[in-house]
């Protein structure tokens, strides 16, 4: 933790001027020293992917604009470093319209990045080991959607890094340009400074730079752009509907593991009329039946949460007025609802905690749920996580108002419940 203080100490020297309009000419910002170049640069091996000239795309014949989310869509969230590649079986399914990169920093907490700094240059992500973001691909027709997130980038270094996700230079290196921007502010832990976050780029700056380098021209002007929510901790829709003014399409949310929260923001958002109206999912097997029925517990910590009774209309009866907010020429944004697609109690608490919801009734019920089941055997607690992600499935989609899911797999045997969730029609697969 002392080389973290230290570092921390040290912050103001190199985050001045970050919060500065940056002309695309401008020189990068100083890093002489190891500390500021690990903070500055080694969230996603930049250094490495950036081209080293940023240039307009060129004046040639563009390739088809990536369609627009009008139809019921699956997101798959991507493993990067060693776990890219492990997501093949659910790519060949073919139910994805859409594949999300994440854009991680060196660390996510300050334990982990104390190890980091004590443990100087070899403790950097291990870059050669696998392929640039350029370079990371997609099924065949899928969305490739690369995060940006602005961590604690410059605005140059947020640039450049817009610029080599989506600009010519990608194809022309070989690898696959992104149709898709995820704008985000990041998970560094030096954000969760008090008052840090004043000389720090946020997802707003993001999303403004974005909009900046698609007008001149810098990357295609067909490239979305996406942003992200957290329904368990934004107790309103104002920051979604600043994000929606800076022109996102769509927004990805952390899962919703505290259920009355994400009632409370969904209804603002329709308030507010941000969203698009609701798609529905193919056919009517989204409803299907579970193979055995759940535990009375069960049944009360999923189904019977606070406000979920009576609560099953949504952006269907919604948005039929013409004063909604205009996005790339479309009113509203696309609402994908996270799916954390769980497998043990570590793994609940895992999402708890990067939801910020820990705290939260709803969810300390889930978890002391699912330690309840943890005690009874592996049998019983796989039953339970099986039954929980489905009926978290069913119950979004009762309550109506998305456009699609984001399933965020990260172990095998989340993995596994994905599969046959698609084969038992309770995930509905992207409409065709």
């Amino acid at each position: 933790m002392d080389a973290a203080s230290g570092a921390c100490r040290r912050l103001h020297a190199f985050t001045s001027g970050s919060k500065t309009s940056s002309a695309l000419t401008a020189p990068p910002m100083p890093r002489t020293a190891f500390i500021a170049r690990l903070l500055w640069s080694a969230q996603a091996g930049h250094t490495r992917s950036s081209p080293s000239n940023l240039r307009a795309v060129s004046s040639g014949p563009r390739k088809p604009s990536p369609e627009r989310l009008d139809a019921w869509t699956l997101t798959l969230e991507r493993g990067v470093g060693t776990a890219y590649g492990t997501e093949a079986e659910l790519q060949a399914t073919g139910a994805f319209r859409a594949e999300v990169f994440p854009d991680l920093p060196v660390a996510t907490t300050w334990q982990n990045l104390a190890k980091v700094l004590s443990s100087g240059p070899s403790a950097l992500p291990a870059a050669n080991r696998e392929p640039p973001f350029t370079h990371y691909t997609t099924r065949r027709g899928a969305l490739k959607v690369i995060t940006i997130a602005a961590n604690l980038r410059s605005e140059y270094d947020i640039e450049r890094r817009l610029v080599a996700a989506a600009g010519d230079g990608v194809e022309a290196a070989g690898g696959q340009r992104a149709n898709v921007l995820l704008c985000v502010s990041g998970s560094h832990p030096v954000r969760t400074l008090p008052l840090v976050s004043r000389f720090l780029c946020s997802s707003l700056d993001t999303l403004r730079l974005a909009q900046r380098l698609r007008q001149r021209g810098y990357i295609p002007s067909a490239t979305q752009l996406w942003v992200v929510a957290n329904p368990n901790t934004e107790r309103s829709a104002a920051l979604l509907e600043a994000k929606a003014a800076q022109g996102a399409s769509a927004v990805l949310t952390q899962p919703p593991l505290d259920w009355p929260a994400y009632l409370s923001w969904l209804s603002d958002a329709e308030r507010r009329d941000l969203l698009c109206p609701a798609p529905p999912p193919p056919a009517a097997s989204h409803f299907s039946k579970l193979s055995s029925p759940l535990s009375s517990t069960s049944d009360r910590t999923l189904v019977t949460q606070p406000g979920f009774e009576g609560s099953t209309t949504g952006s269907n009866s919604r948005n039929d007025s013409d004063d909604g907010v205009e996005v790339d020429g479309a009113r509203g944004l696309r609402l994908l609802v996270g799916h954390p697609m769980l497998s043990s109690a570590a793994n609940l608490s895992f999402w708890m905690a990067l939801s910020g919801c820990s705290g939260a009734p709803a969810a300390q019920a889930l978890l002391a749920e699912a330690t309840r089941a943890e005690l009874k055997g592996q049998g019983a607690v796989a039953q339970y996580f099986e039954h929980y992600n489905r009926r978290l499935a069913q119950q979004v989609l009762a309550r109506g108002g998305l456009g699609g899911l984001h399933v965020m797999a990260i172990t095998k045997a989340s993995k596994r419940m994905v599969l046959g969730m698609l084969g038992d029609g309770t995930l509905p697969p992207s409409a065709s």
